[in-house]
């Protein structure tokens, strides 16, 4: 068993608060946390990424399709999507995004 503590896991130099908790063989695993105001820029990935939000509300856009999202939502997003996260909300948006790493 391992057991990973939040405030403990490395974080990773973007202009926001993110975290990485675990990378295992085809799957990393990241805390993210956007204050109000805050956005994560359109851009693609050649992989699959899963965003569960864990509180707050933040709105997604996915090759030009936008959708506000809450807590307890998961949204899917296909490899090679263009995706990026704005929050409009007044309380930090709290992500877990789940990546499916190429094997």
């Amino acid at each position: 068993m391992q057991i990973i503590e939040l405030l403990k896991a490395a974080t990773i130099d973007v202009p926001f608060e993110a975290r990485k908790l675990v990378t295992l063989p085809g799957l990393e695993l990241v805390h993210m946390v956007l204050e109000t105001g805050q956005s994560v820029p359109a851009h693609a990935l050649p992989i699959t990424v899963l965003f569960y939000v864990l509180s707050g509300t933040g709105t997604l856009e996915v090759d030009a399709r936008t959708e506000t999202v809450g807590s307890d939502t998961l949204a899917l997003v296909p490899a090679h999507a263009q995706r990026g996260w704005t929050n409009h909300g007044s309380t930090p948006l709290r992500l877990l995004v789940v990546k499916q790493m190429a094997s």
